[in-house]
């Protein structure tokens, strides 16, 4: 079965996606899965974000069996068997409140879009309760919470594969 794994490089973050991404390549292949993985640069700039967001809905990557996502906006690429693993959403966009017009309009395309995708996943685990929440009051999204570790790869491997 052929898996691809998709992280965000964004260069004001830490690379704990990049680890997560390489540690659940490890995993899947000693346990048989062909996998791939790639990353996605992204700049979190409010105006470049529909754009990014564009460009992900049309990669084509059909031809992997299962496609795990892993950050903030790797999930807004489409497939029909999708899972993902979310630190967070954009905090500016959810927080932020402005009197500008511009970004009210970025704001509202941007959290519509993250609503279709979410809804579109088959699996979306969190790393922590309080993403868990925010996922379910603003979207109605069921999610599961599940800090990653290391040492317990192989059960995040179990959440994320079962799409």
């Amino acid at each position: 079965m052929n898996v691809l794994i998709c992280g965000t490089l964004d260069s004001s973050a830490a690379n704990e996606e990049l680890d997560i991404v390489n540690e659940l390549a490890h995993a899947l292949t000693k346990q048989g899965y062909i996998v791939d993985v790639f990353m996605l640069p992204f700049n979190p700039y409010f105006k470049l974000i529909p754009e990014q967001i564009v460009a992900m809905r049309l990669f084509n990557i059909h031809f992997a069996d299962i496609l795990i996502t892993i950050g903030y906006p790797a999930l807004f690429i489409s497939h029909p068997r999708k899972s993902s693993y979310l630190f967070e959403t954009p905090p500016m966009l959810h927080e932020f409140q402005n009197n500008n017009p511009e970004f009210d309009r970025v704001k509202n395309a941007v959290i519509e879009a993250e609503r279709r995708c979410l809804h579109e996943t088959g699996t979306i685990v969190c790393s922590s309760l309080y993403l868990q929440n925010e996922l379910q009051e603003h979207y109605g999204i069921l999610s599961e919470c599940y800090a990653y570790e290391a040492a317990t790869i192989d059960n995040l491997v179990k959440r994320l594969v079962n799409v």
